[in-house]
């Protein structure tokens, strides 16, 4: 036998950005389920996390995908919260992908971000 691997994979170690992502948990243009006690915070919520795709698109313009790499990670926890979780799954794709997914390709996925986030329909 050989030497037993360890289970956890220290983060610097982790997949590299090219490795197959999880299945989006819903399609981009499913209404979102919000939990009726978060509703009225909602339309703030969206706001601020479309403050931060515009973050995610300047941080990427400027270059700096350790930047990108926060504020979609950041945008991914609350926006799973609000159940958001096209959206979430989306700015965790973003934030595995800054450091070194191809430029063109991560202005895409912000891009379709950021539509989502203008048209999503909440229930």
């Amino acid at each position: 036998g050989g030497v037993p691997r360890p289970m956890q994979v220290p983060l610097e170690l982790g997949p590299p950005a090219s490795a197959a992502q999880a299945p989006a948990p819903a399609p981009a243009d499913a209404a979102v389920r919000v939990d009726p006690q978060l509703r009225q915070e909602v339309s703030a919520f969206l706001d601020s996390r479309r403050q931060m795709v515009e973050a995610m698109a300047g941080a990427l313009a400027c270059g700096d995908r350790g930047q990108l790499r926060t504020v979609a990670h950041r945008a991914a926890g609350g926006l799973a919260l609000f159940g958001f979780q096209w959206a979430a799954w989306q700015s965790r794709g973003i934030s595995a992908r800054a450091a070194e997914g191809d430029l063109q390709v991560l202005r895409e996925d912000i891009e379709r971000l950021r539509e989502h986030l203008q048209a999503g329909q909440v229930q």
